[in-house]
């Protein structure tokens, strides 16, 4: 945010995570890795190289938009995902609270 402190980790927000403590962070105070991080985020976070998901007005589906080269595109399925892989979450997420077991 600020583009000279910079949080290299991760944190997972799941209760096994927050629960056991697990996660691991580095914080560098360092104004030029700052801003290098900075625009490596926003280049991969650009808008044509990310995609906007929401809930189709009047329905409970789920849709992804982006705009790319000027024009939008919206898919009704999750974007780059085999039927494999769909079929999988789908049954995956039936078990939410399957790590408790893990």
């Amino acid at each position: 945010m600020d583009r000279k402190l910079s949080w290299i980790g991760s944190f997972n927000p799941d209760p096994r995570s927050s629960r056991l403590n697990t996660e691991m962070a580095v914080l560098i105070d360092s104004a030029s890795l700052g801003a290098d991080l900075a625009e490596s985020m926003e280049r991969d976070l650009a808008p044509d190289r990310s995609w906007r998901v929401m809930i189709q007005p009047g329905s409970r589906q789920l849709v992804w938009q982006r705009q790319h080269d000027g024009q939008e595109t919206t898919c009704r399925r999750e974007p780059d995902t085999s039927w494999w892989l769909r079929a999988w979450v789908r049954i995956a997420r039936r078990f939410p609270y399957i790590e408790r077991f893990l």
